[in-house]
């Protein structure tokens, strides 16, 4: 029995076998290839797109918790309001000299007795308008600069199980925009010893000359600070200035940190970059005379 086999033919030409595509299917074939790579492709691309977008606001949102974070830390610890100047020991003795001239009686020895308590009194209550003049640490600043002077416990602790002299542990923090608002190198942080730097008296950033090396958040585009003392903000503080009592007004009950950053990776900070942010975060001061401990917040605006 002959079995008849199927084989691929001419349209149109019997007894001639096809031995290849023609030209409009390897065409057609080739357009559709073409139309399912671009489709893998975008879609790859569009995968990419959003890992990418992922991983930067992982690092954006690391950079500014991380950089907010540290300036709460050295916020927070702020050295409190000195004491109101308190009268010298002279007041003490005034009462005593005063006591021995009545105590002494007649004649020219009580006189004299007399006349050394009187004088006694005199220079007891001179010495009572006396005040310190024990130097005043306090927090200062305005809009673009915050001085800060912080107070942390010694962590060597062989020093105070040995009773050894203990270093000082006063220090002045400034943060301020390096390079200014014109072409900004980003947020700058400087700390200085108090016992040990000649600079440490001066309260504001001057003349600095590589302020570039004490950039800490090169990605930071433009920093704010206000003050708050308890009504309202304000954009200047001195804690050193007395208040009606005579004692120095101390840090405020709050400061308000705003800063706008350039994500990782946006690109040039020239212009109006459509990636900068600004992000809005207050601090509490526990050390502020009569501030209520309030928990700390951060928005984004």
């Amino acid at each position: 029995m002959r079995i008849m086999t199927h084989s691929s033919r001419w349209p149109g030409r019997p007894g001639k076998v096809r031995r290849a595509f023609t030209l409009l299917e390897v065409l057609l074939s080739a357009a559709i290839g073409v139309l399912l790579m671009a489709a893998l492709y975008v879609a790859m691309q569009v995968q990419l797109d959003h890992a990418q977008a992922g991983r930067e606001a992982v690092e954006e949102g690391l950079l500014i918790r991380a950089l907010l974070r540290r300036m709460s830390n050295d916020i927070a610890p702020g050295l409190a309001a000195a004491l109101p100047n308190t009268p010298a020991a002279g007041a003490g003795a005034a009462g005593g000299g005063a006591t021995g001239g009545g105590a002494a009686g007649g004649g020219a020895a009580g006189a004299g007795a007399a006349g050394a308590g009187a004088a006694g009194a005199g220079a007891g209550a001179a010495g009572a308008t006396s005040t310190s003049t024990a130097p005043i640490f306090n927090l200062q600043g305005d809009s673009q600069h915050l001085v800060l002077w912080v107070s942390r416990i010694s962590s060597d602790l062989s020093q105070w199980q040995t009773n050894q002299a203990v270093s000082s542990d006063v220090r002045r923090i400034t943060y301020w925009l390096a390079g200014g608002s014109g072409s900004p190198l980003g947020l700058a942080r400087q700390e200085i010893k108090q016992a040990t730097s000649d600079d440490a008296q001066n309260s504001m950033t001057a003349d600095i000359p590589d302020e570039g090396s004490l950039v800490i958040a090169d990605e930071v585009q433009s920093v704010a600070f206000r003050y708050f003392d308890g009504t309202s903000w304000q954009d200047s503080w001195d804690g050193t200035q007395a208040d009606t009592s005579g004692a120095s007004i101390g840090p405020p009950q709050a400061v308000e940190i705003t800063v706008s950053i350039l994500p990782p990776n946006s690109g040039s900070s020239t212009g109006a970059s459509p990636g900068l942010k600004t992000y809005r975060h207050v601090v509490a001061i526990p050390t502020a005379n009569g501030a209520t401990p309030a928990p700390s917040s951060t928005t984004q605006q």
